[in-house]
């Protein structure tokens, strides 16, 4: 899920048209939304093991059964045309971090013009919801439109080589240590 990925920015756009293909028609697209990360495990068993699930049938199309393959290829539909409205035809300009970028919201940020620096970003970021480097966004369709916004990740990391006497260890909070303003530390770890 690195931000130069095409195949990132692919794979989850179509993840979540996918979703939204399968549960939309019976859920309503706000519900399908809110179950799109509980709905993974699920979804993966009905592909693997019955294609043919109501699940994928449309219920608005009368006359018509579709299955796991009809909904794939809507998906697909919906994705490549998303993603070259938004990016472009190139798929090789279709990089993750264009769409998945990370925000530092802080609660006072937006309260005052001269508490604007509270918040940081948006920068592009590696990463989702399911990688060790778990930036996850808040994957959701609003409007018809796919949201890759990340406002949240890890915290506090800490990278340790295991000795005897535990001379290398690192630990770097995001966006800093400190969650004063004028401090040196408020974003030192915002880069990293």
């Amino acid at each position: 899920m690195d931000i130069e990925s095409s195949a990132a920015t692919i794979f989850e756009t179509f993840r979540l048209f996918l979703n939204q293909e399968v549960y939309g028609d019976e859920l309503s697209i706000p519900v399908a939304n809110k179950l799109v990360d509980a709905n993974i495990a699920h979804l993966d068993y009905m592909l693997n093991n019955n294609q043919n699930d109501n699940w994928f049938d449309d219920v608005n199309t009368a006359n018509q059964t579709e299955n796991a393959i009809d909904v794939a290829i809507r998906a697909l539909d919906a994705t490549y045309n998303f993603l070259t409205d938004s990016l472009g035809s190139d798929i090789d300009k279709w990089e993750w971090g264009e769409l998945h970028q990370v925000s530092f919201i802080h609660v006072m940020g937006n309260s005052a013009p001269f508490l604007e620096g509270l918040n940081l970003g948006p920068e592009p970021v590696n990463g989702s919801t399911y990688t060790i480097n778990g930036y996850p966004d808040s994957i959701f369709i609003s409007d018809t439109e796919p949201d890759f916004k990340s406002y949240r990740g890890s915290s506090f990391r800490l990278f340790a080589e295991v000795s005897i006497d535990w001379g290398n260890v690192r630990g770097l909070y995001a966006p800093g240590a400190s969650g004063h303003l004028t401090s040196d530390n408020y974003d030192d770890g915002y880069d990293d």
